[in-house]
């Protein structure tokens, strides 16, 4: 949770040009895409890893 809303602030503040040069809409877009990918399919992996080792 924590990071999303880290991931919104910086978003805000970069394509606003706020303590920084302007970060193209682009790039956030895939940075926050990036960041969702790495939020669920580690998880997703580890379940399947799991119930593949029978530790589950």
């Amino acid at each position: 949770m924590s990071s999303i809303v880290d991931l919104t602030i910086i978003s805000v503040l970069g394509t606003n040009r706020v303590l920084m040069a302007a970060i193209p809409v682009g790039v956030l877009v895939g940075l926050f895409g990036a960041a969702v990918i790495f939020a669920f399919v580690p998880d997703a992996m580890k379940s399947v890893l799991y119930h593949r080792l029978g530790l589950a």
